[in-house]
């Protein structure tokens, strides 16, 4: 495994905020997902995918002259990751909705964060 230095890692990835749904969400149907996958799981998944995407569209941007500058590279970065963040957390908003308003207590809530963490199982 190569180690990422972590300046470059607070710089791509920040802090993780909600935002609108992913066109990978319906890449990754969550009807078709397995009841046991978790929705932190399914926020994972989607991101890995979109920095994947990113990285190889910023290859392909820095080999096509697009991007010709270590700023212009990181600012790119830095704003398309925070979108595929941003949208990839939405599935686990959407998710926890379902415990939210006048169906939320302390015990659910526990419950479903616990389970989202791999231990309510």
């Amino acid at each position: 495994m190569k180690w990422i230095p972590i300046g470059l890692l607070v710089f791509v990835l920040g802090c993780l905020p909600a935002g609108d749904g992913h066109p990978a969400d319906e890449e990754h149907g969550e009807d078709s997902i397995s009841s046991t996958v978790t929705a932190f799981e399914r926020v994972i998944e989607n991101y890995d995918d979109g920095l994947k995407a990113l990285f190889l569209d910023v290859a392909d941007k820095l080999e096509t002259g697009e991007l010709s500058t270590e700023i212009e590279t990181n600012t790119f970065l830095q704003q398309q990751s925070k979108a595929i963040r941003e949208r990839a957390f939405m599935i686990l908003n959407r998710d926890a909705a379902q415990i939210g308003g006048e169906k939320w207590n302390p015990q659910v809530a526990a419950e479903y964060w616990r389970k989202q963490a791999g231990s309510g199982q």
